[in-house]
């Protein structure tokens, strides 16, 4: 089953019949990650997969802070039967691929305005905080039906 279908029937169970909050969530997961692949983030990855995860949290809850990153850790790894560490580290791997092979001007879209330093790795509070910023400004998703 393709990966935006799995990931939409992990928020709206297979059965949902409200086919304007499915159609807004799966514009969103599908442009979520459009992005992380544009980061050289590769679907196969899967960081990418809880990324999406983490990232559709955050749009449903419409906040995001550490502890709303913690609890998005804690579900993600419950989704998907493994360890909050192990989330942590495959998100840890698509950063440090993106820090490694994206262009220069995509890593400082992601830190702009967050941290001063655009060079060093940032965290993955940073990290998710940045990419999530940009899907939802630079028009990469938009909320009108």
């Amino acid at each position: 089953m393709h990966i935006f279908i799995q990931t939409l029937f992990l928020y709206m169970g297979e059965g949902s019949n409200d086919i304007i909050i499915r159609r807004r969530y799966s514009a969103f997961i599908y442009c979520a990650s459009t992005y992380l692949e544009r980061l050289c983030v590769p679907r196969r990855y899967l960081g990418h997969i809880y990324l999406l995860n983490i990232l559709t949290n955050i749009y449903i809850a419409k906040k995001f802070n550490s502890e709303l990153l913690d609890k998005f850790y804690l579900d993600t790894a419950t989704k998907f039967e493994t360890t909050v560490e192990r989330v942590k580290r495959r998100v840890d791997v698509c950063i440090e691929k993106v820090w490694d092979e994206a262009h220069s001007a995509e890593k400082r879209a992601i830190v702009e305005g967050i941290v001063s330093d655009e060079h060093s790795v940032p965290s993955r509070l940073v990290f998710i905080r940045g990419v999530m910023r940009n899907i939802m400004e630079e028009d990469l998703y938009s909320e009108e039906d």
